[in-house]
């Protein structure tokens, strides 16, 4: 079992949301105290902001033609993707900032599910869509956690 933590706050020694994961994590640490943590900071570390579009443009353009620039934003968008996709817990501590989440975590979510993703069927849709979230939803479910808000379907699988 491992866990997934990102932190996206733009002021890292002040956040609410990283004292709430802190505590999340703490708690679940506690439960599997061997298990590793894989964290990213997105507020101290972040992305390109033009990340989102070199893997858009990159998915649409044959790979023969993609530029270098696609070419390697679609490869960290694989590896965003899979470093969620290798997760067995998530934990996001993303602050809202005027009503919104940051541009660091959009940064961070919109290539992620633009990218190739390793051991997908062919023919396959290439980015992660609601079932992901679906399966979140369900992971958070069968451990007990009571979600507010519309929230996805439990699978069935």
């Amino acid at each position: 079992m491992n866990l997934f933590r990102l932190d996206a706050s733009i002021l890292p020694g002040t956040s609410v949301s990283a004292e709430l994961a802190d505590l999340v994590e703490s708690e679940w640490a506690a439960v599997h105290p061997d298990a590793p943590v894989v964290r990213r900071h997105l507020g101290t570390d972040p992305l390109p902001a033009d990340a989102w579009a070199y893997a858009h443009t990159g998915n649409l353009t044959p790979e023969p033609d993609r530029t270098p620039a696609q070419r390697d934003t679609l490869a960290l968008a694989g590896s965003l993707a899979a470093e969620l996709e290798a997760a067995e817990a998530v934990v996001l501590a993303v602050p809202l900032y005027n009503f919104g989440v940051s541009q660091h975590f959009k940064t961070w979510v919109d290539p992620g599910r633009l990218g190739p993703r390793p051991g997908a069927c062919a023919g396959a849709p290439k980015a992660m869509d609601d079932q992901l979230i679906d399966e979140l939803v369900c992971r958070a479910q069968a451990e007990g956690l009571q979600l507010t808000g519309d929230g996805g379907g439990c699978c069935s699988s």
